[in-house]
């Protein structure tokens, strides 16, 4: 690369999650322009060059793309950014999806038709703007059900329905937390549940890994736990259902969060993310459990440049999340103690004294987690709840 004039790279997004990407960008040597409407977004200490504006104002990004020449577009962990970037990809010719597979990926209804058109496992569906609607379409697909927004990200607004009086509160709690203002309702299906982590390029699809999920279960299914290799990492279906699920949504240049569930039929697909997975699943869960660099891939592959995705090692890796009941936080102890547990990568809090801990119902609710590295998944996996239990969080109400 020509360091007298870097190559530049816009990412879409300078949150927690995102700032990863914009420090392994600028490591890569590219110039580095973030994108964010909060002025205070810890990514733009990283960053080269800062512009507020709205992650889901597609104009004003492509307004920043113009004006910075930009030779990429990329965002990494949000389902927010996806249109945006689509729009600049598209618009200014450079690698990344079509407007079309971006809408398909961000809007959980035109999701679940594209997949159930390509045959592929899902559970029953239907959709609904009013609460009229609600009731009929869980009538259809049968209790439990599970009321969702058609579109939002991190739980939010999602409800496991057991009875027919329980639609309506569902139902506005999920369009509550829709920009357009509908839910979609699907059939509960139980079984273990997972994400595989991917990335397509020219149509052509690598899986890094397979991670094991851990939620708080009904009503919200908050993710309070992640876990690599998943004991379903070579599981033949898993992996021919994710290149299924890419070539019905049109995926072509993009990395994808595929969540699933496994069932005695087979996996059945809950949702397809056209990003990156969060939860510091990508930044540090992959690297630690195969030693692949998917946030330097993902910013390849927006180059134009073929992916690298060969697993170096085969470790293990894991995160846990403290669990807090609601109430104003009067002190946080045992942190040192949980840093130094064997295994522990990293300790992390988003909440400090004085902040009060709401019911946990999506994942902007969490207080706090411990990221820990093992010989195996199982060894991670002790290290984390092992740190996680060191660690005391006093509230008042």
């Amino acid at each position: 690369m020509n360091r007298t004039h870097p190559k530049k790279i816009l990412i879409v997004g300078a949150g927690f999650l995102q700032s990863f990407a914009i420090r392994r960008a600028a490591e890569m040597g590219l110039y580095v322009v973030a994108v964010d409407r909060d002025i205070n977004a810890p990514g733009f200490r990283w960053c080269h060059k800062r512009e507020v504006a709205d992650t889901k104002d597609a104009r004003a990004c492509l307004d920043v793309a113009r004006r910075e020449s930009v030779d990429a577009v990329v965002s990494v962990c949000t389902d927010l950014a996806v249109r945006s970037v689509a729009f600049v990809a598209e618009r200014l010719g450079l690698p990344g999806l079509s407007a079309e597979a971006a809408a398909l990926a961000t809007d959980k209804w035109l999701m679940r038709e594209a997949l159930a058109r390509a045959g592929v496992g899902c559970p029953d569906f239907g959709k609904a703007e009013s609460v009229e609607q609600a009731r009929d379409a869980a009538s259809r697909v049968g209790l439990p059900c599970v009321i969702k927004p058609v579109d939002s990200v991190g739980s939010r607004g999602v409800t496991k329905v057991g009875a027919q009086s329980e639609v309506d509160r569902a139902f506005a709690s999920a369009v509550s937390a829709s920009a357009s203002g509908s839910a979609v309702v699907e059939g509960f299906v139980d079984g273990p549940e997972m994400s595989i982590e991917a990335v397509t390029s020219h149509g052509k699809t690598w899986i890094a890994a397979v991670t094991d999920k851990i939620t708080t279960g009904p009503p919200h299914f908050v993710e309070v736990g992640h876990t690599q290799p998943s004991v379903f990492s070579w599981n033949a279906s898993v992996r021919q259902t994710v290149d299924s699920c890419v070539r019905a949504l049109g995926i072509d240049f993009s990395a994808t969060h595929t969540e699933l569930r496994m069932t005695p039929s087979g996996p059945v697909v809950m949702e397809v993310g056209a990003r990156l997975g969060g939860d510091r699943i990508t930044s540090d869960l992959v690297p630690l459990s195969c030693g692949v660099d998917l946030m330097e891939t993902v910013i390849r592959v927006a180059l134009g440049e073929d992916p690298v995705v060969a697993p170096k090692w085969e470790r293990g890796s894991a995160i846990r999340y403290l669990q807090v009941p609601t109430g104003v936080i009067v002190s946080i102890d045992g942190t040192e103690t949980a840093a130094s547990v064997k295994g522990i990568v990293d300790v992390h809090f988003d909440m400090s004294v004085g902040d009060r801990v709401p019911e946990l119902r999506s994942s902007s609710d969490r207080v706090g987690h411990v990221v820990a590295e093992g010989s195996g998944a199982r060894e991670a996996a002790e290290a984390a709840e092992k740190a996680l239990s060191k660690i005391r969080v006093e509230v008042v109400a």
